[in-house]
């Protein structure tokens, strides 16, 4: 037996017979293929680099730069629920108007698409010098043909602009790359400028969006939204370069892309000639002088924080004074290794894991450090208030980012060590090689913040925030408690911002949202139907009562028109009647949408969780008085109700408490749908009831939490205390309560 047993695997391990005669296409050879495969294409970014490659720059011409950089995530508060992780990212650090003149397109590696940059600076001289602009042997300034001569040097003006936007057409059509940059995919894609032409123009150039902004926040004394202007006086004689760190598209599949960071120089020269710089500089750059984050979030949302170098900076060894109540500080020592350090207020939603208060600390490094080599270097950190009275220092580290390139290496390394990932120059192949050595890093960042999420929930035990509707910085919000909101004005976030907490964060203007979340198409029917129900009781209103009313919904997102509703009659002797509905998303026409009669919509739409409020509770009540109290209560409808009520123990005791506060009566209209919207509103209906009931079930099969007191299925039960409070009736054990530590901002639930 052990004869044969060796004899056999002496066969099976030998060299197969005639192996001089084997083919170059037998199967012996498989496995050598594969390893040299897997060689070549383990050795193809080296040889990418070494045959193709520009040079290490070595001047400032270079205009944009690969960047492989490494981020790194760490929590350390609530305690129990510390975590830390890293991976690698793959950005592009782009100059702007060299990427949108398409000076940085490179073949079928990297494209802009958008149109060619058009700057509103008009060259008046090249202008007047052309065909037909110039009035034959007449100078520029001739009083008898200038207003002709400025007729057509617009004309051509237009004309070269329609010649540009014609070249760019025929680019995107017969250009395609595997990454590229869109101007849709950063800051506001809403323009509110009264010409559509110019709201068009600037839409479609992420620098003269950046520009508009920064006229927005008072950095700029002149920008693209402002009229033509002519001589010195143009945004660009102050704000020089411009560079972008972002995240490029992949075959056409943008990313979340959670952090963009544009750097703004000022011109070279800049405060020369009366404090403008000569457009002749515009190849050199000047001083650093702004940073601006664009943040954007899981759900489209999209912010900004703007800061400026040398101003409300943290200075060294200086300590502020940030409670004048409780006279506790905060020491702003400056971090060795960073250029530049600033502490302020936070105002966006990012994480489901933290609320939206605290402050934030950035540390940043200059981006040309030796004058040739882009560097990325920024830390951010999350400070909440302490928890120690005793503490000297007011604010704690609850959060750290840092985002980091990968250094170059020294020249003096040997050529194989010098060919891993780090900055290099934009080409080709540097492009490619970057991405075969980080195939995945451009498509993971969604996939890597599920898993992460998952991780801080299900094993760290941190409870979930609901995502809260966007809030401005300037908003003028009502000093309120949320239990001491009646629906009167723009509602108190349940999950207020940092600058809206204490007077001491102060409103910063130079941080606001940009980019709300799109309506969806159940969202647009609910506003069709409402605008039809606003028109229709209008109508009724002024025949039965000879009032002329007027209903307005004003919007804080600055994309969304709102409502406007009035009646139709001009009689002189009818009473005028206004009614205003403030609103921050699409929420409020869901609510009077669902909920029937609308005084139930009042309740839970903007009583309960503050998602839209009333100029005056007594004409919200007047408009909607009548027999048939606006809507039927039916069918899906009805369902939805019980479905909040199924949290109350005492259902008696709430359908009491709802006929008593006007909010437990409404008509039966039969069928839903008939005469009420059509089929489109019934499907909303289901649409919005079914997601409910789902979200219930799915949190309770998977043990997934929200924070205490903002769970959307117990909207009726907070509703109902805040009916007790304002009737006198006996209180019952509060579940549906707002219960978290602001301090903290995050609920441990071990």
């Amino acid at each position: 037996m052990s004869s044969n047993a060796s004899s056999s695997a002496t066969t099976s391990w030998s060299l197969p017979p005639n192996i001089d005669s084997i083919s170059f296409r037998s199967p012996y050879l498989i496995p050598l293929y594969l390893l040299l495969l897997l060689f070549s294409l383990q050795q193809l970014p080296f040889l990418l680099e070494l045959l193709f490659a520009p040079p290490s720059p070595s001047s400032a011409t270079t205009n944009a730069f690969v960047v492989p950089a490494i981020t790194r995530h760490a929590r350390f508060l609530p305690t129990p629920s510390r975590h830390a992780f890293r991976y690698n990212t793959l950005y592009l650090a782009l100059r702007l108007d060299k990427l949108e003149t398409r000076l940085l397109d490179t073949g079928h590696a990297f494209a802009w698409k958008g149109g060619v940059l058009q700057p509103e600076f008009v060259d008046e001289s090249a202008l007047a010098g052309r065909k037909n602009v110039t009035p034959a042997g007449r100078t520029v300034a001739s009083s008898e043909d200038g207003d002709d001569w400025k007729r057509k040097m617009r004309a051509a003006e237009r004309i070269e602009r329609k010649k540009l936007e014609e070249k760019r057409a025929r680019n995107d059509r017969y250009t395609w790359s595997w990454t590229g940059i869109h101007p849709d995919g950063y800051l506001r894609n809403h323009i509110p400028v009264g010409d559509e032409g110019r709201g068009e123009w600037i839409r479609g150039s992420i620098l003269l969006k950046l520009a508009y902004e920064l006229r927005e926040r008072g950095f700029l004394t002149v920008g693209p939204q402002d009229e033509d202007v002519v001589g010195d006086k143009d945004w660009r004689s102050e704000l020089g370069q411009v560079w972008t760190v972002t995240m490029p598209s992949v075959v056409g599949l943008t990313g979340i892309n959670p952090l963009t960071v544009h750097y703004c120089f000022r011109p070279a020269g800049y405060g020369e000639s009366e404090g403008k710089a000569m457009r002749k500089n515009e190849e050199t750059r000047g001083d650093f002088w702004l940073v601006v984050l664009e943040v954007h979030n899981t759900f489209g949302e999209r912010h900004v924080y703007v800061l400026e170098a040398g101003k409300d900076e943290d200075a060294d060894e200086v300590t502020q004074q940030l409670d004048p109540d409780t006279l506790r500080t905060e020491s702003k020592r400056k971090r060795s290794g960073y250029d530049h350090q600033w502490t302020f207020p936070r105002s966006f939603h990012v994480s489901p894991f933290n609320d939206r208060g605290g402050y934030y600390r950035l540390f940043l490094k200059q981006p040309f450090a030796d004058g040739f080599t882009f560097n990325l270097g920024i830390r951010l950190l999350l400070l909440v208030e302490s928890d120690d009275p005793s503490s000297p220092t007011k604010l704690v580290k609850k959060l750290m980012a840092t985002l980091d390139s990968v250094s170059t290496p020294p020249a003096s390394s040997k050529p194989h060590r010098s060919t891993g990932r780090h900055t290099r120059p934009l080409s080709p192949a540097t492009l490619y090689a970057a991405i075969l050595r980080q195939p995945f890093d451009l498509f993971l960042t969604f996939a890597r913040i599920l898993y992460q999420a998952a991780k801080l929930h299900f094993a760290k035990r941190l409870d979930a925030f609901g995502r809260p509707d966007m809030v401005q910085v300037t908003e003028e919000v009502l000093a309120q408690e949320v239990a001491g909101y009646d629906g009167v004005g723009l509602p108190p976030a349940v999950n207020r911002i940092q600058a809206h907490r204490s007077a001491a964060a102060g409103a910063n203007s130079s941080a606001g949202g940009l980019l709300y979340p799109p309506a969806g198409w159940a969202e647009g029917v609910a506003k069709e139907f409402v605008a039809q129900v606003l028109q229709k009781r209008v109508q009724e209103l002024q025949a039965e009562r000879g009032e002329r009313w007027t209903v307005e919904v004003r919007s804080t997102d600055p994309a969304d028109p709102g409502l406007i509703i009035t009646s139709s009659s001009t009689a002189a002797d009818s009473k005028e009647k206004h009614l205003i509905l403030f609103t921050r998303s699409h929420s409020i026409y869901v609510d009077l949408m669902t909920y029937a009669p609308p005084r139930l919509a009042l309740l839970l739409g903007s009583i309960a969780t503050r998602r839209w409020g009333v100029n005056s509770v007594e004409l919200f009540d007047d408009f909607f008085a009548g027999p048939d109290r606006g809507l039927s209560r039916s069918g899906v409808r009805r369902r939805y109700l019980e479905f909040l009520l199924a949290e109350e123990a005492d259902r008696g005791r709430a359908a009491r408490l709802l006929e008593a506060w006007g909010a437990g009566s409404a008509s039966d209209g039969g069928k839903d749908g008939e005469g009420e919207g059509g089929w489109k509103v019934n499907v909303a209906l289901w649409m919005g009831y079914v997601a409910a009931v789902a979200e219930k079930k799915v949190f309770g099969w998977l043990g997934a939490r929200y924070v205490k007191g903002t769970e959307p299925w117990l909207e009726l039960h907070r509703g109902l205390e805040y009916i007790e409070r304002t009737t006198g009736e006996e209180s019952k054990p509060k579940k549906g309560d707002a219960g978290w530590d602001e301090k903290l901002g995050s609920v441990y639930s071990g």
